[in-house]
Protein backbone atom coordinates (compact mmCIF):
# COMPACT_ATOMS: atom_id res chain seq x y z
CA UNK A 1 0.00 0.00 0.00
CA UNK A 2 1.36 3.28 -0.81
CA UNK A 3 1.12 6.45 1.51
CA UNK A 4 -1.03 8.17 -1.58
CA UNK A 5 -3.94 5.65 -0.68
CA UNK A 6 -4.42 7.27 2.68
CA UNK A 7 -5.13 10.98 3.59
CA UNK A 8 -4.47 10.15 7.45
CA UNK A 9 -2.07 8.13 9.35
CA UNK A 10 -2.82 7.05 13.13
CA UNK A 11 -0.08 6.92 15.10
CA UNK A 12 0.35 5.29 18.22
CA UNK A 13 2.11 5.82 21.88
CA UNK A 14 2.34 2.63 23.36
CA UNK A 15 4.81 3.78 26.05
CA UNK A 16 3.73 4.96 29.75
CA UNK A 17 4.87 8.79 28.55
CA UNK A 18 3.46 11.55 27.38
CA UNK A 19 5.20 12.57 23.47
CA UNK A 20 4.82 15.91 22.31
CA UNK A 21 4.91 15.96 18.41
CA UNK A 22 6.09 19.36 16.47
CA UNK A 23 4.57 20.40 13.51
CA UNK A 24 5.81 23.47 11.32
CA UNK A 25 3.37 25.73 12.76
CA UNK A 26 5.57 26.32 15.94
CA UNK A 27 2.43 28.00 17.48
CA UNK A 28 0.98 24.25 17.46
CA UNK A 29 1.90 21.10 19.04
CA UNK A 30 0.82 17.66 18.62
CA UNK A 31 0.11 15.87 21.78
CA UNK A 32 0.01 11.54 22.53
CA UNK A 33 -0.93 10.73 25.92
CA UNK A 34 0.48 7.81 27.62
CA UNK A 35 -0.68 3.99 27.07
CA UNK A 36 -3.20 3.28 30.03
CA UNK A 37 -3.50 -0.40 30.98
CA UNK A 38 -1.57 -1.57 27.94
CA UNK A 39 -4.31 0.57 25.59
CA UNK A 40 -1.81 2.79 23.44
CA UNK A 41 -3.17 6.40 22.79
CA UNK A 42 -3.30 7.72 18.93
CA UNK A 43 -3.26 10.98 17.16
CA UNK A 44 -3.83 11.27 13.45
CA UNK A 45 -1.80 12.85 11.28
CA UNK A 46 -1.22 13.57 7.26
CA UNK A 47 1.70 12.35 5.83
CA UNK A 48 3.59 15.59 5.81
CA UNK A 49 3.26 15.84 9.17
CA UNK A 50 4.72 12.48 9.85
CA UNK A 51 7.39 13.33 7.22
CA UNK A 52 8.17 16.74 9.04
CA UNK A 53 7.94 14.71 12.67
CA UNK A 54 10.47 12.59 11.33
CA UNK A 55 12.85 14.60 10.25
CA UNK A 56 12.91 16.30 13.66
CA UNK A 57 13.03 13.54 15.91
CA UNK A 58 13.78 10.11 16.39
CA UNK A 59 10.56 8.98 17.57
CA UNK A 60 9.63 7.56 14.56
CA UNK A 61 13.08 5.53 13.84
CA UNK A 62 13.28 4.91 17.42
CA UNK A 63 10.07 3.02 17.96
CA UNK A 64 8.26 4.99 20.32
CA UNK A 65 5.53 6.08 17.78
CA UNK A 66 4.19 2.84 15.71
CA UNK A 67 1.49 2.05 12.75
CA UNK A 68 -1.08 -0.04 12.09
CA UNK A 69 0.45 -3.06 10.77
CA UNK A 70 -1.60 -2.71 7.38
CA UNK A 71 0.05 0.80 6.33
CA UNK A 72 3.17 -0.23 8.64
CA UNK A 73 5.19 -0.94 5.81
CA UNK A 74 4.29 1.65 3.37
CA UNK A 75 4.97 4.10 5.99
CA UNK A 76 8.70 3.36 6.79
CA UNK A 77 9.34 2.97 2.98
CA UNK A 78 8.16 6.76 2.42
CA UNK A 79 9.91 8.02 5.00
CA UNK A 80 13.20 6.13 4.11
CA UNK A 81 13.41 4.10 7.14
CA UNK A 82 15.18 0.91 6.42
CA UNK A 83 15.34 -2.31 8.22
CA UNK A 84 12.37 -1.32 10.12
CA UNK A 85 11.82 -4.44 10.96
CA UNK A 86 14.48 -4.32 13.74
CA UNK A 87 13.40 -1.54 15.61
CA UNK A 88 12.68 -2.06 19.12
CA UNK A 89 8.72 -1.17 19.70
CA UNK A 90 7.66 -1.27 23.48
CA UNK A 91 6.20 -4.99 22.84
CA UNK A 92 9.56 -6.37 21.49
CA UNK A 93 10.93 -4.69 24.48
CA UNK A 94 8.24 -6.31 27.22
CA UNK A 95 8.81 -9.66 25.37
CA UNK A 96 12.29 -9.60 25.74
CA UNK A 97 12.32 -8.29 29.62
CA UNK A 98 9.23 -11.10 30.39
CA UNK A 99 10.76 -14.02 28.30
CA UNK A 100 14.80 -13.16 27.69
CA UNK A 101 16.33 -15.11 25.62
CA UNK A 102 19.72 -14.97 23.65
CA UNK A 103 18.83 -13.55 21.22
CA UNK A 104 16.56 -10.69 22.44
CA UNK A 105 18.82 -10.04 25.03
CA UNK A 106 21.74 -9.79 22.50
CA UNK A 107 19.49 -7.08 20.53
CA UNK A 108 19.52 -4.46 23.87
CA UNK A 109 23.53 -4.87 24.37
CA UNK A 110 23.57 -3.93 20.72
CA UNK A 111 21.82 -0.95 21.54
CA UNK A 112 23.79 2.67 20.91
CA UNK A 113 21.16 5.31 20.86
CA UNK A 114 20.19 6.95 24.66
CA UNK A 115 16.76 7.31 23.59
CA UNK A 116 16.42 3.79 22.74
CA UNK A 117 18.06 2.31 26.25
CA UNK A 118 16.16 5.01 28.13
CA UNK A 119 12.63 3.43 27.19
CA UNK A 120 14.24 0.02 27.79
CA UNK A 121 15.26 0.91 31.19
CA UNK A 122 12.07 2.47 31.82
CA UNK A 123 9.87 -0.14 30.55
CA UNK A 124 11.96 -2.40 32.83
CA UNK A 125 11.32 -0.44 35.85
CA UNK A 126 7.44 -0.33 34.69
CA UNK A 127 7.64 -3.43 34.78
CA UNK A 128 9.11 -4.56 38.28
CA UNK A 129 7.08 -2.14 39.82
CA UNK A 130 3.68 -3.43 38.06
CA UNK A 131 4.58 -6.94 39.62
CA UNK A 132 6.09 -8.45 36.86
CA UNK A 133 8.55 -11.56 37.67
CA UNK A 134 11.72 -9.62 36.32
CA UNK A 135 15.00 -11.20 36.11
CA UNK A 136 18.13 -9.58 38.09
CA UNK A 137 20.13 -10.99 35.50
CA UNK A 138 18.06 -8.75 33.08
CA UNK A 139 18.13 -5.83 34.88
CA UNK A 140 21.97 -6.32 34.96
CA UNK A 141 22.53 -6.12 31.54
CA UNK A 142 19.98 -2.74 30.73
CA UNK A 143 22.03 -1.25 33.61
CA UNK A 144 25.10 -1.67 32.70
CA UNK A 145 24.52 -1.02 28.54
CA UNK A 146 22.72 1.89 30.00
CA UNK A 147 26.22 3.23 32.09
CA UNK A 148 28.45 2.13 29.07
CA UNK A 149 25.83 4.61 27.02
CA UNK A 150 26.01 7.46 29.27
CA UNK A 151 29.68 7.45 29.31
CA UNK A 152 29.29 7.60 25.43
CA UNK A 153 31.22 4.48 24.85
CA UNK A 154 29.18 2.81 21.54
CA UNK A 155 31.19 -0.47 21.73
CA UNK A 156 29.96 -2.99 24.69
CA UNK A 157 32.00 -5.14 27.00
CA UNK A 158 29.04 -6.79 28.20
CA UNK A 159 29.51 -10.90 27.33
CA UNK A 160 26.77 -12.92 27.33
CA UNK A 161 26.77 -16.58 28.62
CA UNK A 162 24.00 -18.64 28.04
CA UNK A 163 22.63 -20.80 31.40
CA UNK A 164 19.37 -22.69 31.50
CA UNK A 165 18.67 -21.83 27.89
CA UNK A 166 17.15 -18.67 28.59
CA UNK A 167 19.08 -16.66 31.48
CA UNK A 168 22.26 -14.63 30.19
CA UNK A 169 24.63 -12.78 32.79
CA UNK A 170 26.70 -9.57 31.83
CA UNK A 171 30.54 -10.43 32.67
CA UNK A 172 30.90 -6.69 31.96
CA UNK A 173 29.94 -4.28 34.67
CA UNK A 174 30.41 -7.38 37.32
CA UNK A 175 34.33 -7.49 37.77
CA UNK A 176 34.33 -4.84 39.73
CA UNK A 177 32.26 -5.26 42.00
CA UNK A 178 32.94 -9.42 42.54
CA UNK A 179 36.46 -7.87 42.84
CA UNK A 180 35.72 -5.94 46.10
CA UNK A 181 33.39 -8.27 47.72
CA UNK A 182 36.13 -11.09 47.13
CA UNK A 183 38.62 -8.40 48.86
CA UNK A 184 36.05 -7.49 51.66
CA UNK A 185 36.04 -11.02 52.10
CA UNK A 186 39.33 -11.52 52.84
CA UNK A 187 39.61 -9.06 54.86
CA UNK A 188 36.95 -10.55 57.26
CA UNK A 189 38.51 -13.76 57.12
CA UNK A 190 41.84 -12.16 58.36
CA UNK A 191 40.33 -10.27 60.82
CA UNK A 192 38.63 -13.48 62.32
CA UNK A 193 42.14 -15.41 62.06
CA UNK A 194 43.65 -12.76 64.13
CA UNK A 195 40.96 -12.66 66.71
CA UNK A 196 41.36 -16.63 67.07
CA UNK A 197 45.23 -16.25 67.41
CA UNK A 198 44.44 -13.54 69.92
CA UNK A 199 42.18 -16.35 72.09
CA UNK A 200 44.37 -18.93 71.75
CA UNK A 201 47.30 -16.94 72.56
CA UNK A 202 44.97 -15.88 76.04
CA UNK A 203 44.20 -19.04 76.64
CA UNK A 204 47.55 -20.74 76.27
CA UNK A 205 48.76 -17.39 78.72
CA UNK A 206 46.36 -18.58 81.14
CA UNK A 207 46.98 -22.39 81.34
CA UNK A 208 50.74 -21.59 81.74
CA UNK A 209 49.55 -19.38 84.57
CA UNK A 210 47.86 -21.79 86.28
CA UNK A 211 50.71 -24.35 86.15
CA UNK A 212 52.73 -22.39 87.45
CA UNK A 213 50.89 -21.63 90.25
Amino acid sequence: MSTKNFDIINVYNTNNSVLIIPTKDRDRQLRLSPAVGGVPSMVPMTFAELDFFNNNSSAVRDGIVEFSEDVREAVYKALRISNWENILFGSVIKGIIKKPTMEGLQRIVDVTSVGVIERIRGMFTYMKNDGYDVSTKVESIINTRYSEIARRKPKTEIVLAPKENVVATAVAGDVDTLKAENQEMRNKMAEMEAMLSRLMEQKSTKAKSKDSE
